[in-house]
């Protein structure tokens, strides 16, 4: 039955990746605090997660529940291809003002093992399938979602419509 779960997650989420993003932005939203909530949650989960982000907040106008589902989808991700020695290693996540725009944050990801294939460009797995999607949803935005050896990069606009 998990299995049969899980296929039918998978293809649910094939279909919303096939369908074109709708956005509902709202202004005022504060990506560094989603960010720190995200983190949060996943330290709860046992999974050592440090949350570097800068004192002021990163305010836009974007969509609320899917950029935050897209956030979720790409720490999850990230936790399963975190470094493995003897130990879990440590996935560092810093949210700040890009160096490039000022109207533009900056997600980054770190400390993760080497991936031989781009997460946001694969099906392979659970996983995979909706990091594809976070990295849709997040270009919906006008960003981008990359990785790049031992981490994922994530840039959003700020600036308000």
């Amino acid at each position: 039955m998990a299995g049969l779960d899980r296929a039918a997650n998978d293809l649910s989420t094939i279909v919303q990746y096939g369908r074109p993003i709708e956005l509902k932005k709202q202004p005022g939203f504060d990506l560094q605090k989603v960010v720190r909530s995200i983190c949060s949650q996943l330290n709860d989960s046992a999974s050592p997660v440090v949350c570097e982000a800068e004192s002021e907040p990163l305010v836009g106008n974007l969509d609320p529940t899917r950029l935050t589902d897209a956030l979720n989808w790409i720490s999850t991700g990230a936790l399963k291809h975190q470094q493995n020695g003897d130990a879990p290693g440590v996935i560092t996540v810093m949210v700040r003002r890009s160096e490039h725009a000022a109207d533009e944050a900056t997600i980054e990801w770190l400390g993760l093992a080497p991936i031989d294939h781009d997460p946001f460009r694969s099906f392979v797995g659970s996983d995979e399938i909706r990091m594809s999607l976070a990295a849709k949803i997040v270009e919906a935005h006008g960003g981008s979602a990359q990785y790049e050896g031992s981490r994922f990069l994530v840039t959003v606009p700020l600036a308000q419509e």
